[in-house]
């Protein structure tokens, strides 16, 4: 999904990006000469913004993602034989969550870099394989018939735009200044075109999203720069103009209440895009003769990909001699879970029922206790001797260290290290786990569970102290793990 995205953003960039004719400066003349003038080499750079909140019911889930691409091709006019193009592209992703007695964030960087060859295949680099990979496409495909058709169709779009009377400094060059609003029927249209040059069931399924009505609430602004010397465009921007979320998420056909599992809200608060082009029929690429010889075969590359999922945890295990006091189900103050607590994943799919035995209680101000598909509750024994809050997933850090070793950013310190305890919850591996960096010590006990985010992953249920283990024998500890967990 993540090489198509890419094909798909050079391809639209590049069909963007073509030469502009000369004479005089109307809005006529300008469009003309960005679609009709054709260019045969030309460098770009494309970054896309894109931020959005959904919230409600106490908890908040904040994204924010940046896509930045740098381009280089030649050879792109009919007469050429040969042809190349060359991409590098970087995406940035922050995730933040909060809810009553917790926050977590996570933050993810992409690489890639592409070369296309003009007629031919397509190579792909996964810097976290250290391997280029051909994916050899079928190009029986009219996909220039398909991109003429788009242009046509936004061509019509720019005749109607608007030119500025005054002309502004852009990236060094004095420009002319257009700018449009595509809304409603023009965006679908632009969509219908588009579907010939992309396969859209790839994005979206047409039986059960109401293309039409989406667009009825969507509209982007656009303003395109041209070069008052040479009519070349310059810079491309658009911004999301005003949307009505709510009605966009009708016609997709997405109900967030049942997505998330509570009544939830989404804002998008940025959609940016910027594209600058320059170097025309002044660009050079080449690529090195090695990375067509080395290159891999998709299929290996998946076969590769699913064999570098999350790495079993290897220890010396322990053997605590402890007689399984297995729990009764009688919890001291029942609370709203009564007897028992059912917790769910980050996929609110039922994962696994623990217990409030005798002897503890839950607190309901640090528990999920508002939807009805908890992740997480606090379990406190009446002595306040154990504090523990039972969660269905550990932080992002923690995941990610334990399957395949990465150590988050900012902490050079960061480890977590373990040992294996009896199973519980009818034979289930469990272990005691401690999280260390900036001098301090958290302690958990774990047990391992596919990811439904990504199943080449463990996530892990986890019981995480509040109150110090430290001075716990590691029978206490795997005596509270049967109490909760069951033998």
């Amino acid at each position: 999904m993540k090489k198509r995205l890419l094909v798909l953003a050079m391809t639209l960039g590049l069909s963007m990006a073509v030469l502009t004719g000369c004479g005089t400066p109307t809005v006529e003349d300008l469009v003309d000469g960005m679609y009709e003038t054709e260019a045969d080499s030309f460098t770009m750079e494309m970054n896309m913004a894109f931020g959005g909140e959904a919230s409600g019911e106490g908890v908040s889930v904040g994204m924010d993602m940046t896509l930045d691409m740098t381009a280089e091709a030649m050879g792109l006019s009919e007469e050429a034989e040969e042809g190349l193009a060359h991409a590098n592209l970087t995406m940035d992703m922050g995730v933040d969550m909060s809810m009553e007695g917790y926050s977590d964030s996570m933050n993810e960087s992409f690489e890639t870099e592409m070369y296309a060859v003009k007629d031919g295949d397509t190579y792909v680099y996964d810097p976290e394989l250290d391997v280029w990979y051909v994916d050899e496409d079928d190009h029986d495909d009219d996909v220039t018939g398909s991109l003429d058709e788009v242009n046509e169709v936004v061509k019509e779009l720019w005749y109607a735009a608007e030119m500025a009377e005054e002309t502004e400094e852009v990236d060094g060059e004095e420009c002319y200044v257009l700018s449009m609003t595509v809304a409603g029927q023009d965006m679908a249209n632009v969509w219908e075109a588009a579907g010939g040059a992309v396969d859209m069931e790839d994005f979206v399924d047409a039986d059960a999203v109401d293309v039409d009505a989406i667009f009825e609430e969507l509209s982007m602004d656009f303003v395109a720069y041209f070069s008052t010397d040479t009519k070349e465009i310059v810079r491309m921007e658009a911004t999301l103009g005003e949307v009505d979320f709510d009605a966009v998420l009708e016609a997709a056909g997405v109900d967030m209440s049942e997505l998330t599992g509570a009544d939830m809200s989404l804002e998008i608060s940025t959609l940016d895009f910027s594209m600058v082009v320059n170097n025309y029929n002044n660009t050079e690429v080449e690529m090195d003769e090695d990375i067509a010889d080395e290159a891999i075969s998709y299929d290996e590359y998946e076969e590769m990909s699913a064999s570098t999922g999350s790495s079993e945890i290897e220890v010396e295990p322990v053997e605590p001699e402890v007689e399984p006091d297995v729990p009764e189900v009688e919890p001291s103050t029942g609370g709203a879970y009564g007897d028992t607590i059912d917790l769910y994943n980050v996929a609110y799919d039922y994962l696994a029922t623990v217990y409030c035995p005798d002897g503890y209680y839950v607190d309901e101000y640090y528990s999920d206790s508002n939807t009805s598909t908890p992740q997480y509750v606090n379990i406190i024994a009446d002595d306040y001797s154990v504090d523990v809050r039972v969660g269905a997933y550990v932080t992002d850090d923690m995941m990610y260290y334990l399957n395949d070793g990465t150590i988050p950013e900012g902490y050079a310190d960061y480890s977590v290290t373990y040992e294996a305890m009896d199973p519980v919850a009818g034979g289930q591996d469990c272990y005691f786990a401690v999280e260390s960096y900036d001098g301090y010590d958290y302690y958990y006990v774990i047990i391992p569970y596919a990811d439904p985010r990504d199943p080449s992953y463990s996530d892990f249920l986890n019981l995480y102290f509040y109150t110090d283990p430290s001075s716990m024998s590691m029978d206490e500890i795997q005596q509270v793990a049967y109490d909760i967990f069951g033998y």
